[in-house]
């Protein structure tokens, strides 16, 4: 429990790996976007249902970067505060 309110140095942050991290975000987001207008275009409620959990990926993901930038600007917290949504939203797409 003192990990939550005290994380120490448990999460690092790096210019590469925000880097990696926007590359994802940006290919999530064309993937969402393609997706949910072909599953428009031939009412595929597949294609629909899968656009709107790429689109879940794309919040935990910038849900992610900014926890990562808040641990770069020297606070721990941000990460800790931010993994809670993100639980929920994993939890509500399951």
């Amino acid at each position: 429990m003192g990990h939550l309110v005290n994380p120490g140095s448990l999460v690092e942050m790096s210019p590469q790996v925000l880097e990696l991290l926007l590359v994802v975000l940006v290919i999530n987001i064309g993937v969402a976007v393609y997706e949910r207008r072909v599953g428009e275009r031939v009412d595929s409620s597949i294609l629909l249902s899968d656009a709107q959990h790429t689109m879940s990926d794309i919040w935990v993901t910038a849900m992610v970067m900014l926890g990562l930038v808040g641990v770069g600007f020297g606070y721990q917290w941000v990460d800790v505060l931010l993994a809670f949504p993100v639980c929920v939203l994993v939890l509500a797409g399951g």
